[in-house]
């Protein structure tokens, strides 16, 4: 077959092309639908490789133009180089006169946009208005930003995947380049894997990176990569001079940015692993830049990505990139303040959260600081030397944090080097909290001897302090290190403790000093006494509402339970515990329920299950470095020594092992499903079921506002329980639309779907981008983040919420057919003005405008209906000239007043509207009255309709 390319031939390649099979395959089906593709990412990730291939596969059907504008001026330079692309005879005249000749159904490849943007655009714009079968496919750093432009970010290379993925791949071929011999083998390859995932996948770092096994070993590389941007270097003399070292291509893009985009860009390199948009505006504070327009043109221009991390935007820098924008910043000399202000960030972060890890909404915030873990390191590291007072109120609250995840030994390490800081050493509430967070951690790790200094010098600072909240915490702890040890000396810590508690309301803490008086009573053999308490324990844990403080609680229940003998109820409460426990994970307390269960599987009868999650138990442990307790050792170690004896010492501890290699969680899950298989969760006791939902301190049955009540007809107005929300919440339109967006569809909308609402005209990258930083006024406005939920890929208003709407009332009005005069009132008094009145016209409102609109006429309806009936009919009158003044050309409404003001008495009203209502036809419809209308004009005129008599009058 015979190529149909009339231009010059593509570029030769020269090396293979590596793996985007998929992105090739999703790239030729765009072709096929748009007429404008443009290919955008990072310098070096690929685009000019991908967009050759791409052209290469299409070469053979249509023809092709391949146009390299690298080093390409401004002006008319774009011109120029089109002219040349051509081949000999064009003349860069004009656009016009050189595009013309160009064949039916080319393809124009036009190389390397970003620094000649609005000039490619101009002739792109031409190019697809004049030849309606061409196609432009570009490739830059940001959209050309015409309409109809589809734009497609470039992915890194695949780092994951069976086989050897992509980056691997790339690594190994140009490896081969310069070292022929060399093989991937299973010493390598440790090494390959990590230069890949360090350098993200990006195609020419990973190819400058492959070039050093000239001279060094994959290792030696990968040991050098904290300096990649000098060892990134020398690539070959006929690359285009910006990309024969990494740094050249960052500086030629670098080049391209206003200076406020390259202040921000050189702040973000203090963060470590991508930050969330109120983490981008901490640092950019005071630098004189508008942090959001600053930030989406760098997410334009492919400097910053844009993830999506539990519905929340994070945006992230290529490791590469990040070191390049932080040599930048300590050239600038804004190092230590951009540090100090992401520092400030993450202790404000964190000191916001920490109140939420004693309470119920704990799972969501440690989901939402745990993105943020290298941050909090790189904060730790730095306030360490730039400010140890910072350094001390940050350990001291990430305390809870690092306790309700699995970051136990680190905290250890943070807790004790904090402690060694000379500003620790004054006995403050500041050294209190560390000592007491040390202890405690000691304390939940068995290691009870090692807890009680810390946790006695806590409590002497606290209580010569009066910190009467914190010395009952550190009491509660106390008790635990002596309950462990089976030392009565328990008592003495933990029933003060428990007595605050209850009288301050503190439910947190409150059940743990209850199940651990339950362990001190059954250790001095009052079982009875421990049941009672620990039954209270478990009930203070319903209303607490958290799973993991019920999995606790309901776990020390089961285990009294087994020690009691009464094995039936034993299993059944641990099950429950290790059910409440898997919604809400800790590896300690769910290994700590398995353990016990499994002592109950060795007395039912089971002994290799028995084994099995004794090991899987013992495991979880290990990972945590928790040892088992002499309370639990007291209670196990007869149960372990029969099972022994029943398996035999060999097959026991080949079952041990088997199941200390699963993982923990897997087992788990097994045990619900194999004691549970289908069946409902076990159901709370009948005195404790009625009590109100963790969110809403209210009884039920108390006439009270709801959580949110939106007025969105005519001024836009929100209350939060209540209490009106300040209109300087809402900086802009956008979250205002976006909240009547979602209250109008609760079933929730996807992301694709808010853009196209909110933003239609934008390309995806942007519009994804806007989404996320909407969402984020949105919940900062309402100052409730978890009232706007991710489910099943849809943003929606949460469904526990207690929501009150105008526009769902009159509606739910218009679908009651039994409402009375003054329900209908109140509906239809709702009605202040169109949708979102005052200040949003996007095209999705009108649809909806139109809706309530029809739904308030129909309310207004039988409201007027129902005046007429009560013999009301001036109050009739009122309702339809409200209707009309919406819709003066409803003759409908015109025939409710005309009948209206004919039962007023008011005949000669009646008659000059009918003369009015025919002369607004005329004009705007250039037609007359309908039939029924001129019936009722004359049943007027004859007086055959006027006012009813009122009953019981005499005449």
């Amino acid at each position: 077959m015979t190529s149909p390319n009339c231009f010059p031939p593509l570029p030769i390649e020269l090396s293979s092309f590596i793996g985007r099979e998929a992105e090739l395959a999703h790239l030729t089906a765009d072709l096929a639908s748009v007429r404008l593709l443009t290919l955008t990412g990072p310098g070096g990730s690929g685009k000019t490789r991908l967009a050759r291939e791409l052209a290469r596969r299409r070469a053979s059907e249509v023809p092709v133009l391949w146009v390299e504008l690298a080093d390409v001026s401004p002006g008319a330079g774009v011109l120029h180089r089109l002219a040349q692309a051509m081949g000999a005879g064009a003349e860069p005249t004009t656009t016009d006169a050189l595009i013309d000749p160009l064949p039916a159904h080319t393809l124009v490849a036009l190389d390397n946009c970003e620094h000649v943007v609005d000039a490619v655009a101009e002739v792109a714009h031409a190019i697809l208005l004049r030849h309606p079968t061409a196609r432009v496919l570009a490739t830059s750093r940001e959209p050309l930003a015409i309409p109809g432009e589809r734009t497609c970010l470039v992915p890194p290379l695949a780092l994951d995947g069976s086989g050897v993925p992509e980056a691997v791949r790339l690594f190994v071929d140009r490896a081969r380049d310069v070292q022929p011999t060399f093989q991937l083998d299973a010493t390598q390859r440790p090494a390959v894997d990590a230069i890949c995932r360090t350098l993200d996948g990006i195609p020419l770092a990973i190819e400058l990176a492959a070039a050093r096994v000239r001279l060094m070993t994959p290792a030696q590389i990968q040991a050098r990569l904290h300096s990649a941007l000098d060892l990134l270097s020398h690539g070959g003399r006929t690359a285009v001079p910006r990309h024969r070292t990494l740094r050249a291509t960052l500086d030629w893009s670098h080049a391209l940015l206003d200076a406020e985009c390259a202040r921000l860009l050189h702040r973000l390199a203090v963060f470590h692993g991508g930050a969330g948009l109120e983490g981008v505006e901490a640092i950019g504070a005071g630098a004189a830049l508008d942090t959001l327009e600053a930030l989406s043109r760098l997410v334009d221009r492919s400097w910053v990505t844009v993830r999506e991390s539990h519905g929340e935007a994070r945006y992230h820098l290529l490791e590469t990139v990040r070191m390049y924008a932080l040599e930048r910043l300590v050239v600038s000399a804004e190092l230590d303040l951009a540090q100090r202000l992401h520092a400030e960030y993450m202790v404000g972060l964190v000191e916001q959260a920490r109140p939420h890890f004693t309470g119920p909404m704990r799972s969501q915030w440690v989901e939402r600081l745990t993105p943020e873990l290298s941050n909090l390191r790189a904060a730790l590291e730095w306030t360490r030397i730039g400010d140890p007072q910072l350094h001390l109120r940050l350990t001291a609250s990430l305390w809870w944090f690092w306790f309700s995840s699995r970051h136990w030994d680190e905290a250890r390490r943070w807790l004790e080097g904090a402690l060694e800081l000379p500003e620790a050493q004054a006995a403050d509430r500041r050294r209190a909290e560390l000592l007491f967070a040390l202890g405690a951690l000691d304390a939940l790790q068995g290691r009870s001897s090692e807890a009680r200094p810390w946790l006695r010098e806590a409590l002497t600072i606290a209580e010569s302090s009066e910190e009467l909240a914190l010395a009952s915490y550190v009491r509660v702890y106390l008790g635990m290190s002596f309950a462990q040890a089976l030392d009565p000396e328990a008592e003495r810590y933990l029933e003060p403790a428990r007595d605050w508690l209850a009288a301050h309301g503190d439910l947190y803490l409150l059940r743990l000093a209850q199940i651990l008086l339950g362990s001190a009573y059954a250790n001095r053999g009052d079982m009875a006494s421990a049941l009672e308490v620990t039954a209270a324990g478990v009930a203070t844990a319903r209303r607490f509402g958290a799973d993991r403080e019920l999995g606790i609680s309901l776990q020390a229940l089961g285990i009294l339970l087994f020690q009691v003998g009464d094995l039936e109820e034993a299993r059944a409460t641990l099950m429950e515990s290790l059910v409440a426990l898997e919604r809400d994970p800790s590896i300690m307390f769910l290994a700590r329920s398995l353990h016990f269960l499994a002592l109950c599987a060795a007395r039912d009868g089971d002994p290799h299950t028995a084994a099995q999650w004794l090991g899987a138990a013992g495991g979880g442990r290990a990972s945590q470095g928790i040892a088992v307790v002499s309370i639990d050792a007291g209670a196990s170690d007869p149960v372990v020594a029969d099972l022994r004896r029943t398996l035999g010492a060999t097959a026991f501890e080949a079952a041990v092992r088997e199941g200390e290699a699963r993982e923990l969680g897997e087992v788990v899950a097994e045990a619900i499903a194999g004691a549970r298989p289908g069946a409902p969760a076990p159901p709370l006791d009948p005195a404790e079921e009625v009590r109100p939902e963790p969110e809403s301190p209210v009884p039920a049955g108390v006439s009270d506002p709801p959580d949110l009540r939106v007025r969105l007809l005519g001024s836009f107005e929100v209350e939060v329980a209540g209490v009106p929300v300040d209109p300087d919440r809402w900086p802009y339109a956008r979250p205002r639309e976006l909240l009547a967006l979602l209250l109008l569809h609760r079933e929730g909308r996807t992301r694709d779907q808010i853009a196209a609402a909110l933003w239609p005209d934008s390309g995806p990258t942007q519009a994804r981008n806007s989404v996320h930083v909407t969402l984020h006024h949105l919940r900062k406005a309402l100052e409730r983040p978890e009232w706007v939920e991710l489910v099943d890929g849809r943003y929606r208003i949460a469904d526990t919420l207690r929501v009150e709407v105008d526009t769902e009332r009159i509606e739910a009005a218009a679908g009651c057919d039994d409402l009375d005069a003054g329900a209908l009132r109140a509906a239809f008094e709702l009605y202040r003005g169109d949708l979102l009145a005052d200040g949003v016209s996007a095209r999705w409102v009108e649809g909806w405008s139109d809706r309530v609109r029809r739904a308030r006429r129909e309310v207004g309806l039988r409201l007027a209906a129902a005046h007429e009936a009560a013999g009301d009919p001036g109050a009739a009158e009122s309702v339809f000239r409200r209707l009309l003044a919406g819709d003066e050309l409803d003759e409908e409404l015109h025939r409710g007043l005309l009948r209206a003001l004919a039962l007023r008495g008011d005949r000669a009203g009646a008659l000059q509207h009918a003369e009015r209502l025919e002369r607004l036809l005329a004009e705007e419809w250039d037609s007359g009255p309908e039939e029924s209308t001129l019936a009722l004009v004359q049943e007027i005129r004859a007086g055959r309709l006027g006012p009813r008599p009122v009953a019981g009058a005499t005449g």
